[in-house]
């Protein structure tokens, strides 16, 4: 049952069983035929006694009946088998062993043999021929595993040798872009190499400048003579290639330099010397990238078939690999020094954007605080200050499109216009009028800056604000509540024309106290490491959580909390406008104890404009008077005192005596000042065409004189207060008795 199985067994089971059936088959085989014929003869014989007793005695009948022996002869066989068949199954079974013996053992070399091979030197030692099992056909087996042995040397590659090409590609992988020095990197690759593969010295060769050049490096210290030895020994290598090759290159110079590995190894022997079985070169047709042309190892284990089979296949990586990181090393260095020359060129730039054109032109009256962080060395946002010679607080918080320089360029038009216009006292509706038209003149059509302009009007208590694009402007009282927000009503300056573009402020009266709150959107649009952005809704938290004078540091602490090590995605600016201290704040006149002791005298001069019919629509006789008395360079406060007095009397003059309006309404309603200004303007409208004002200047010494004049319906008539007021503004004050004009005279 057991050889029924499909499972393997031993041997010796079938060679015991083969003995065993044969030998039993024989055995039953003739004891069956020597019975049967024994039988037969049996019967023969009684037939053949039988005659003869006939022919003998015929008259008597006799009748033979022999005894039956057949059951005694099957009984004998039996038993004789039986007995010789144990005999058979112990000569089986030894038999069987011996042979199963024999086998095993010559199995057993075999296995032996097999378990010695772990690389392919073993391989080409292995050889069954040296062990005979007795058997042929077994023999026969081993004779074809030999055959097969020897294909498979041709096939199959050496674990080791494979192991010691991938251990010496692993040393041909970059693991920093980032090489500054290719000598040092040069270095520190054939080190690693040389922990793997131990060489005498490697040579590079070079073509730069239509000469070629040997770099050789050793891995142990070498003395002059070794030095020139292997100088000439290379050289006449590589001129044989070339040579041989017809290489291009074949009748450039060759200059020789020398670099030692590490001084800390054993120096060479002096008796050491190339040898050409130990070496292991490489020769390209063309020099590949980083210069490189050539390459060449030496080592004691290149004389190993399998070792040089895996340098001689790793000579074309390590050239492309010390090629790349020359290049590298080139880029970095000129990468490096442009990135500096860059740093240095912003930063002589940023420096000249803010400390010249802001920090030196901007003024910051007392009252106003704002604080600007950019994501770079140049910022997109900007905040500027500046006080007109009327009096007026303006404030300017812009944010144009993108980040960095471009950003700035494209916010400098404004720092010139908001700059100049504030200084020469221009209406917050021109100032922004002028920044559209020139940022839409001179961006581009993706380009455009979003602003909130403010004019803190001191004398009218008023207060003017535009908001083109910005974030909702903020009014918080002094306790901190946000009362009212101005959100965005315009587009952002540069992107409509003249036409379609509306510059109109919202006009509110000025609050006796409180805060204006401004801010760009990188400050709600910082994100944390999570991508959530810090959002209006925590700086709302803020303010009223905070009083406002500790709003500024709150915010930056809030923004830095936020973003944690993540640096600031856009520019981030806000600004806080303190009211009380605006109007407190005196002007720079006011701070001179005798302004006009240190004016020098006027020159003599005489100056005269009338504006007439549509020409008062938006008449800027201030400002000219004020341009005027620039270029005659007179002192600022007089030009202020000048600035201040015009318009003062030109805007009660046009309103008053010509418009025939209302005085201002006291009242601090919204609605009363907007009907009130709807109203100027429809008298402006039906203005009739033979209105005019005049406005003359004239200077002597130390003495300006100031002269306005109007046709209008309504003359001029000042109250005791107002008259008071304006004495003191004044040195000398005559009124036309028929109320057409008023003469002031200053003493300067």
């Amino acid at each position: 049952m057991r050889l029924l199985r499909p499972s393997q067994v031993s041997l010796r089971w079938y060679i015991f069983v083969a003995v065993f059936v044969s030998s039993l088959t024989v055995f039953l085989g003739v004891a069956t035929v020597s019975s049967l014929l024994y039988e037969r003869l049996m019967a023969e014989q009684t037939q053949f006694f039988a005659i003869q007793l006939d022919r003998e005695f015929p008259l008597m009948a006799l009748d033979i009946e022999p005894p039956s022996v057949s059951a005694q002869v099957r009984f004998t066989y039996i038993a004789s088998f039986i007995a010789i068949s144990l005999v058979f199954l112990v000569f089986a079974g030894w038999l069987s062993h011996q042979a199963s013996r024999r086998i095993n053992r010559s199995v057993a070399n075999f296995q032996a043999q097999i378990e010695q091979i772990t690389n392919l030197d073993d391989l080409h030692r292995f050889n069954q021929h040296s062990y005979s099992s007795g058997f042929k056909e077994l023999n026969l087996v081993y004779q074809n595993v030999n055959r097969l042995t020897r294909q498979l040397e041709k096939v199959l590659i050496d674990k080791d040798a494979l192991e010691f090409r991938n251990d010496l590609l692993s040393s041909l992988i970059i693991r920093n872009a980032h090489i500054q020095h290719w000598a040092e990197y040069t270095l520190e690759v054939l080190e690693d190499i040389h922990k793997k593969l131990p060489f005498d010295f490697c040579s590079i060769l070079f073509a730069r400048n239509h000469q070629l050049e040997l770099n050789t490096i050793w891995a142990r210290p070498a003395s002059a003579d070794l030095q020139s030895l292997q100088e000439a020994q290379m050289s006449i290598c590589f001129d044989q290639q070339i040579k041989n090759h017809q290489h291009p290159c074949h009748d450039w110079p060759l200059l020789r330099l020398h670099h030692s590995l590490s001084s800390e190894r054993e120096a060479l022997p002096p008796e050491f010397q190339p040898q050409a079985s130990n070496t292991s070169l490489i020769l390209l047709d063309e020099p590949r990238v980083g210069g490189i042309l050539g390459l060449c190892f030496h080592a004691s284990a290149l004389t190993n078939p399998q070792v040089r089979l895996a340098v001689d296949a790793l000579l074309i990586p390590l050239i492309n690999l010390l090629g790349a990181a020359r290049v590298i090393n080139s880029y970095t260095l000129k990468l490096e020094q442009a990135i500096s020359q860059s740093e240095r060129e912003n930063q002589m730039a940023a420096n000249i954007l803010y400390k010249h054109l802001i920090d030196k032109n901007a003024q910051c009256p007392a009252g106003v605080s704002h604080l600007i962080r950019p994501s770079g060395v140049f910022s997109g946002d900007i905040i500027l200050t500046r006080r007109s010679p009327s009096g007026s607080v303006f404030v300017l918080i812009a944010d144009a499109t993108g980040h960095g320089l471009t950003a700035t360029i494209t916010i400098m038009p404004i720092i010139n216009i908001f700059d100049s216009m504030v200084s020469k006292g221009h209406a917050l509706q021109s100032i922004i009028t002028e920044m559209n038209s020139r940022l839409v003149n001179d961006l581009p059509d993706d380009r455009f800056v979003a602003a909130t302009l403010i004019e803190i009007d001191i004398r009218h208590q008023e207060m003017l604000l535009w908001n083109g694009g910005m974030p909702e402007t903020l009014l918080i009282s002094a306790s901190g509540k946000v009362e009212q927000g101005f959100t965005s009503q315009h587009m952002a300056l540069g992107i409509l024309d003249h036409k379609q573009f509306d510059a109109t402020p919202v006009r509110c009266f000025l609050p006796p106290q409180g805060f204006l709150f401004c801010f760009s959107d990188g400050l709600i649009e910082q994100v944390n490491e999570n991508d959530q952005p810090l959002g209006q809704t925590r700086v709302y938290e803020l303010l009223d959580q905070t009083q406002p004078y500790q709003l500024i540091d709150s915010l930056i602490t809030a923004v830095e909390d936020h973003r944690q090590h993540l640096p600031i995605g856009d520019d981030i600016s806000f600004c806080l406008v303190d009211l009380a201290a605006i109007k407190q704040a005196p002007d720079a006149c006011q701070q001179q104890e005798n302004p006009s002791n240190q004016a020098s005298s006027l020159p003599p001069f005489y100056w005269q404009i009338r504006l007439q019919g549509r020409q008062l629509l938006n008449h800027r006789i201030a400002t000219l008077s004020h341009d005027f008395l620039q270029t005659l360079k007179c002192d600022e406060c007089l030009k202020e005192r000048v600035f201040t007095l015009v318009v003062e009397l030109t805007h009660k003059t046009l309103d008053k005596n010509l418009l025939g309006l209302p005085a201002r309404f006291e009242t601090s309603s919204a609605e009363a000042l907007d009907a009130y200004h709807r109203q100027k303007q429809q008298a402006l409208e039906q203005l009739s065409d033979d209105a005019w004002i005049e406005l003359s200047l004239e200077g002597r010494a130390q003495t300006l004189t100031l002269h306005l004049a109007h046709n209008g319906v309504f003359p001029i008539h000042l109250s005791p207060i107002s008259q008071e007021k304006l004495f003191s503004q004044v040195d000398g004050l005559e009124i036309d008795p028929q109320g057409q004009w008023i003469q002031l005279t200053l003493q300067v």
